[in-house]
Order: C-alpha cells, then sequence, then structure tokens
C-alpha cells in the first residue's frame, strides 16, 4: 500500500498524519520536531512511502534535510498555498492541518519549494570542551564555524548535545530573541527549573545563556532578529495594519498583482 505523510510542524511536537491514496487516514500521532525521531516513524510503517510533506520554514528545511539524509522522500510546499488550503477547514487544530496537509500531497495540489539538501558532511561540528558535547552549525556561526543554511534575515541554528552532568555557556548574537528547543534530555536554562524534554524555553533577547544537563540531551537553539513593528495576517497577507491589509484585498481583487 502507498501513503502519504503530512506534517504540521511546531517547534516541540509535531502533527503527523498518514493516508492512502484514497484518502482514507491510515495513522494519526505526535512525534518530537527532529529529524531522527521523523525518520523512526517512518521506518515503523510497513507502507510504501510516496511523500512527506510539511510547511516551507526555519525548522522544517532542518527536518527536510534530515530526512533526505536517512533516504525519505520529503518535499516542502509553499507556505501561502497551503495556509490558503487549510483555511477552508471549519476547525484548525494541528492535527486538522497534518490531515489537509497529507491530503494535498496525495492530490498533487501544492507548489514545492526548491531546498538544497544538506549533508552531514557540510554541517560542522565543533567539540565542547571538558567534554561537555558536541555542537554543529546549521546556520549562523559558532566558534568560527559558520553553517551552510542560507537564511534571508540573520538567525542562528545550532544542534547541540550534552552530556551527562555537563554544561556549557552560549552568547547569541546581540539583540537576538532566543528560543530553546529540548526534544529529548532534561536540562536546565541559567539556573532554572530542569526542562524534560520534549519542551521549548522562550527567553527573548537576555543576552548569555548558561544550559546544563542533569542527563545525556538534544537540543537545538534557534536565535533571531525580532520584527519591532506590528503584524498584521489574513489569508496570505501578512501586512503591519488592519487597514492595508484591507487595501492589499482590494487591489488582489482588481487585478493589481496580476493575472495567471
Amino acid at each position: 500500500m502507498e501513503v502519504y505523510i503530512g506534517v504540521d510542524v511546531s517547534l516541540e511536537l509535531s502533527s503527523v498524519c498518514v493516508v492512502d491514496r484514497a484518502g482514507q487516514v491510515i495513522r494519526e500521532t505526535k512525534v518530537a520536531s527532529e529529524p531522527d525521531a521523523l525518520v523512526d516513524f517512518c521506518c515503523s510503517l510497513s507502507q510504501q512511502i510516496v511523500l512527506i510533506g510539511m510547511e516551507a520554514g526555519p525548522l522544517s528545511q532542518w527536518l527536510f534535510a534530515g530526512l533526505t539524509e536517512a533516504g525519505q522522500k520529503p518535499v516542502l510546499m509553499e507556505t501561502r498555498q497551503v495556509k490558503s488550503a487549510l483555511q477552508a477547514m471549519p476547525v484548525k487544530t494541528d492535527r486538522r492541518d497534518a490531515h489537509g496537509i497529507a491530503q494535498l500531497l496525495r492530490t498533487g495540489w501544492f507548489r514545492p519549494v526548491h531546498c538544497k539538501s544538506i549533508s552531514a558532511q557540510e554541517i560542522p561540528s565543533v567539540g565542547l570542551a571538558d567534554d561537555a558535547g558536541r555542537l554543529r552549525v546549521i546556520a549562523g556561526g559558532y566558534s568560527g564555524r559558520t553553517g551552510p543554511a542560507r537564511t534571508f534575515t540573520p538567525i542562528e541554528v545550532w544542534d547541540l548535545r550534552l552530556n551527562a552532568e555537563k554544561g556549557i555557556s552560549l552568547a547569541p548574537p546581540e539583540g537576538q530573541n532566543v528560543t530553546v528547543v529540548v526534544p529529548d534530555g532534561e536540562v536546565s536554562i541559567n539556573g532554572s527549573a530542569p526542562l524534560a524534554g520534549p519542551a521549548t524555553a522562550r527567553l527573548g533577547n537576555e543576552g548569555d545563556i548558561r544550559l546544563e544537563a542533569a542527563t545525556s540531551a538534544k537540543l537545538l537553539i534557534l536565535s533571531g532578529e525580532p520584527i519591532d513593528e506590528p503584524v498584521a495576517a489574513y489569508g496570505p497577507f501578512v501586512m503591519n495594519t488592519q487597514d492595508e491589509i484591507h487595501q492589499a484585498i482590494s487591489e488582489f481583487q482588481s487585478g493589481k498583482f496580476g493575472t495567471l
């Protein structure tokens, strides 16, 4: 039996839906938002996987690279088209979105986004002092090493492995908001109570961070420049104010955006 897998990507857990060629749901679940977890889930299926689809985005690119490296068949889908299609659902949940993405894959009603697959050999890996673990630089830079992923705005994406009872101090670029994703393990951040994965901590732009691992832990460190301006969104339109949204819709309806 051939199946299609839709993945609604979130920071901690991603919703996954598997459908067959007739559109019947074969399986629904949640998995940690990391390549190894998605690869393990795909390998657990007895059916033949035709495609694995997810909306394009920074975290999706990391998952795409891991799935490709493992010999799976992922595809990144154009975000605006996916969001437009999913808006037709009467109730929006992560589970329903994963189901909708799987159905879009099955019917072929999506636009693929090109993503240069990044092999494991291309990602620089830095050994940490005191045998604390290793840090892979996917995007941005760390300890003089630069990640291969190219981004439209300055962001850091670090794949961190900490050994049990070890720690590390990290200094994200000044002014960037930081999110720490813990798919697995138990860590404390800046002396806080231990955070057991899967979990996410949003730190803002507080400067240096100290991570202490109670157990062996996998972490994803994400940082980027904050958008210091108001954001208004409706369907595929993202502007600064509702008035600009209304203007954009009016111009779209009048044909000023062009025709296909």
